[in-house]
């Protein structure tokens, strides 16, 4: 199931790079880098999704959730 992951954070890579980035792109990507253990990488793609402003209340709290769980796993 890890190779879909993988996959998941190219296409989100791929979409990012296209421009006009959503917020929601930068923490799909990032649960998938948390689940290939790439934890600095998905702690920038929180922050990113964070900065934004975009998210919604109920999702910017899931993303200070995983900020604060990667933290504390290093």
């Amino acid at each position: 199931m890890l190779w879909r992951h993988a996959e998941a954070v190219d296409k989100y890579g791929d979409a990012i790079a296209m421009g006009t980035a959503r917020a929601v792109w930068h923490m799909g990507r990032a649960i998938s880098l948390r689940e290939l253990g790439r934890t600095a990488d998905a702690r920038s793609g929180f922050q990113q999704a964070l900065a934004s402003g975009a998210l919604t209340p109920e999702v910017r709290e899931y993303v200070e959730r995983q900020l604060a769980a990667l933290k504390k796993s290093g």
